[in-house]
């Protein structure tokens, strides 16, 4: 069986997973007063409390599952782990903790 490589294909594939991983260790920065969580459950639990304008449940949730559930401080510095369409999972620089939060809560 003869098969033909193309050298050409392999540069192309190879200079794009580069800058994919050029993109995923780009550092991003917090934006304050956004609620970040452990789970994408526990984010979408806040994100329904906050909807409801009921502020003391809110505080009583951040409470009662801190740390999995904390409100950001503005420009802390994150990688991106997993985007989505309105989520993306966060990674603080030099810790291994990961959290997810809004887009928007990320510049």
């Amino acid at each position: 069986m003869n098969t033909y490589r193309n050298p050409s294909l392999y540069v192309v594939l190879t200079l794009f997973l580069v800058s994919l991983n050029g993109i995923a260790q780009q550092v991003h920065y917090t934006n304050a007063g956004y609620i970040a969580a452990r789970t994408e459950e526990l984010l979408d639990q806040a994100m329904e409390i906050v909807a409801s304008g009921d502020k003391e449940a809110f505080g009583n949730f951040v409470k009662e599952n801190y740390p999995d559930i904390i409100v950001l401080k503005a420009d802390l510095p994150v990688y991106l782990v997993e985007v989505g369409f309105t989520k993306v999972k966060i990674r603080f620089k030099g810790k291994t903790l990961q959290m997810w939060t809004l887009r928007e809560a990320i510049r």
